[in-house]
């Protein structure tokens, strides 16, 4: 631009438009705002004010964020073209996405949402704040067929964008919705097929494809995020405040999770178990029952669970088996007596429990979702009512394992092993399984020693998650009554599937 243009185009400013624009310059709302260069002002005021809108537009000039769309001017540009220069600061509608979380639902993949790659993100952020955006009054009609809304919740916004139709100009219509209001805008081919592209399934994060789910009949802007954790409180983890809230609120730390949890419990000293025995299930007795062995019950569970989706699959074989006190856990000390192979299947809206040994399925509750159970903070695990009793208060489980649930989320060991923080104390940092961990060593007393059947115990909890990683408790006579060990976590993008149960070749259990 040239000298005699910026003075042509100073000319056509208009005072209180230039007063304005050398305001102290407010924070620009959400939707944009645009300015149009219309009557030409006097020559007084020209005099009175080319000095500080030259600085005005020499500095939107250097900043860059000055947008003129008439056409390449030669040196003496007629005044009727001038006029029709735009002079806009931003006209999307909504701040930068760049770095928000985004995911498109489309009728074909519902009740599933797809999230796009980042690097894809970029490029839709992009082409969405190069393009002009035009408020339009009034309601447009929608498509009927395949569309695909885009919701994104950025720094605690959430809205939905929806393509709605074409223009004669080459142009789109788009419907933002957020808080329960519908806007529409006109907005650039470009934007629209920008959009297309992202919510193609060959550009989205198949690794993490199954977002979140929904009811396709009742996606809205505030429904979509109902299972993804947006608020992740932190947590000190050299502290026990910071240990027992995260362990208390595992499943707001990881969105996917696979592994393997080993797990073993001693067993009431009067348990009597039922032996198979040629085929048929038997009460034992004799030697088998004498006072010199002592009966645990052992699980090894692999387990897959999407806490956004919720999905899981957990595959468990239970052993029973009884030992010498003397020979603990020694190869050739323990009868083993396999129970079992059983697991859970869990859809957005059916969970399925399955027994492998005997070839039946059947159909639980329905399955737990993240959103219908809140955080809960240190001081509100317990309280009494009205009458004096006791009320504790703790997450669901989420993960929607039967087994696997204990470590990958144990809300309910926090509550017994680490409620009484003077029984415990924090002894340092672990590797466990390639984790950082941090190390507890603790005792029980009162009602939780007896119930766990645990004198001391010590523990290692994931710094990251909360999960627990390792636990050994050990009875009054030192000899260990329980153990939890998890292996090959695998968490978010390298978490891993579980081979889901074949239905066809189960029957359904019959209820009695």
């Amino acid at each position: 631009m040239t000298n005699r243009d910026l003075f042509d185009a100073i000319g056509m400013l208009d005072a209180a438009e230039c007063r304005r624009a050398l305001a102290p310059k407010k924070k620009a709302p959400s939707h944009g705002r645009a300015f149009r260069i219309t009557a030409a002002v006097s020559a007084a005021a020209v005099l009175a004010l080319t000095a500080g809108a030259s600085l005005w537009i020499f500095s939107r000039l250097k900043r860059g964020d000055l947008r003129v769309t008439a056409p390449a001017a030669e040196p003496n540009v007629p005044a009727s073209e001038l006029q029709e220069i735009l002079v806009q600061e931003r006209t999307v509608p909504f701040d930068d996405i760049s770095d928000a979380m985004i995911c498109f639902m489309s009728p074909a993949y519902a009740p599933y949402a797809l999230t796009v790659s980042a690097a894809e993100q970029q490029t839709l952020a992009a082409a969405l704040e190069q393009a002009h955006w035009t408020e339009i009054d009034g309601a447009v009609s929608e498509p009927d067929g395949e569309h695909s809304p885009m919701y994104v919740y950025n720094n605690g916004t959430a809205f939905c964008v929806t393509q709605c139709n074409l223009m004669q100009d080459d142009r789109n219509v788009v419907k933002i919705e957020q808080n329960g209001r519908s806007r529409y805008y006109a907005v650039d081919s470009s934007a629209c097929a920008a959009i297309a592209k992202a919510a193609n399934p060959e550009h989205a994060d198949t690794k993490n494809g199954n977002l979140t789910w929904c009811p396709v009949y009742s996606v809205n802007t505030e429904d979509i995020w109902k299972n993804f954790v947006v608020d992740r409180k932190e947590c000190d983890m050299t502290t026990k405040d910071g240990i027992f809230y995260k362990m208390s609120n595992t499943c707001d730390y990881f969105d996917r999770a696979s592994g393997h949890v080993y797990e073993l419990e001693r067993l009431e000293e009067n348990f009597v178990p039922a032996i198979q025995s040629g085929g048929q299930v038997t009460q034992p007795g004799g030697s088998s029952l004498d006072g010199n062995k002592r009966w645990f019950r052992e699980y090894q569970s692999v387990f897959s669970t999407d806490l956004c989706a919720a999905f899981s699959v957990e595959h468990t074989e239970v052993t029973l088996w009884h030992c010498d006190p003397a020979r603990m856990l020694s190869d050739d000390s323990a009868e083993l007596i396999p129970e079992g192979m059983c697991g859970v299947y869990t859809e957005p809206e059916q969970r399925y429990r399955f027994d492998l040994t005997t070839g039946e399925y059947e159909k639980m509750h329905s399955s737990q979702h993240r959103y219908v159970s809140q955080p809960v903070e240190n001081d509100a695990h317990h309280w009494y009512d009205e009458e004096g009793t006791d009320v504790w208060q703790a997450r669901n489980k989420i993960t929607n394992c039967d087994f696997s649930d204990e470590a990958i989320s144990p809300y309910y060991l926090a509550l017994n092993y680490l409620y009484d923080f003077d029984n415990w104390e924090i002894a340092g940092n672990e590797t466990v399984d390639g984790r950082e961990c941090v190390r507890i060593t603790g005792h029980l007393t009162g009602y939780p020693a007896q119930k766990q059947q645990v004198d001391a115990f010590e523990m290692d909890v994931d710094i990251e998650t909360g999960i627990l990683m390792k636990l050994t408790g050990y009875d009054s006579e030192g000899l260990m009554s329980r153990q939890i060990v998890v292996s090959e976590l695998r968490l978010n993008d390298e978490a891993e599937d579980v081979e889901r149960p074949d239905f066809t070749v189960l029957t359904e259990k019959k209820q009695p």
